[in-house]
């Protein structure tokens, strides 16, 4: 339908070619980006909020914050990152994806994190956390062995209150 009358009609359409190729296929590596700002670790894990003294039941968290690197010259798409957190009797606390179908640009990162309630009920010692790249190895990677970072952390009983005496009282025994 030609709506708006024109002095010349014979302008109104452009043509031109295009050629479909092959794609191409450039090797993927993702890793744990060192971060600066972190003092080159790869993650950073502790208790939260920010400022508490230990990991303690009921009120504080397990927190873990990280960046996934592409470090490749083409995009990688369906990027997962997966967590599980174990408590010192074995039980899986937390198991699944915390970052999912992500597309990285090449040579881009993508931060990422999580927080896990230790509620009253846990178990007191030594907990464990895996963090995992791409767990189902669905990408086809140049190196495998830079897609896995643990540790481990220590579940307190509250720790014991801090008495502070002002600097005008005395004490003696």
């Amino acid at each position: 339908d030609n709506k708006i009358a024109e002095t010349n009609e014979n302008n109104n359409t452009i043509t031109g070619t295009f050629e479909v190729v092959d794609s191409v296929s450039y090797p993927v590596d993702l890793k744990f980006h060192e971060n600066q700002s972190w003092d080159l670790l790869t993650h950073l894990a502790e208790p939260y909020p920010p400022g508490s003294p230990a990991y303690t039941r009921g009120d504080t968290h397990f927190s873990v914050f990280f960046e996934i690197e592409n470090d490749s010259d083409g995009n990688t798409n369906d990027i997962e990152a997966h967590l599980l957190l174990t408590d010192s009797n074995g039980v899986a606390r937390a198991d699944g994806n915390i970052v999912s179908h992500v597309l990285l640009l090449p040579h881009a990162i993508r931060t990422g994190g999580n927080n896990q309630e230790l509620h009253e009920d846990y178990p007191l010692g030594t907990w464990t956390w895996i963090l995992t790249i791409d767990p189902d190895n669905k990408i086809a990677e140049t190196n495998e062995n830079n897609n896995t970072i643990t540790g481990t952390f220590e579940v307190v009983a509250d720790p014991p209150p801090t008495i502070t005496v002002p600097s005008n009282i005395s004490s003696s025994s």
